[in-house]
């Protein structure tokens, strides 16, 4: 459509003319509404993946360094008893401590596994505000 059919056309309905031009600036900020609530959700994913990568480096170190840790406290503690009557009992309670310890262990990932994520709190509580406010309009 032509600028000046569209200006006749504006003129001769001013009601749907205005409806229109309200329309548009109704859908660009509704877009750029949800263009900003996509970014803010990028941003927690991108922190929360880095948050993640970090812990898993993490417990990468503190896993072999612990075991190797463990190992050796199972070989002072076998060295120590070798030269009495015990050392047989001492042999064959090392690997019952390490066994009870990583059912513990296991245990205890299973449940930080079964906990809920705080992931897109932020989003979510931006969301819940966005659609009280409307309500309330």
């Amino acid at each position: 459509m032509s600028p000046d059919l569209d200006a006749a056309a504006r003129r001769s309905h001013p009601l749907e003319g205005g409806l229109l031009a309200r329309a548009r600036r109704f859908v660009g900020a509704l877009l750029e509404h949800i263009a900003t609530r996509g970014e803010l959700l990028s941003i927690e994913l991108a922190e929360e993946k880095e948050r993640l990568l970090h812990a898993l480096i993490a417990a990468g170190i503190l896993l072999v360094t612990a075991l190797l840790g463990l190992v050796f406290l199972g070989v002072l503690v076998l060295v120590l008893a070798w030269d009495t009557d015990h050392r047989v009992l001492v042999a064959a309670l090392i690997p019952v401590v390490f066994i009870a310890a990583a059912a513990g262990a296991w245990f205890w990932l299973k449940s930080l596994i079964g906990r809920k994520t705080a992931l897109f709190r932020d989003s979510l509580r931006e969301l819940r505000q966005d659609a009280e406010s409307l309500r309330v309009s």
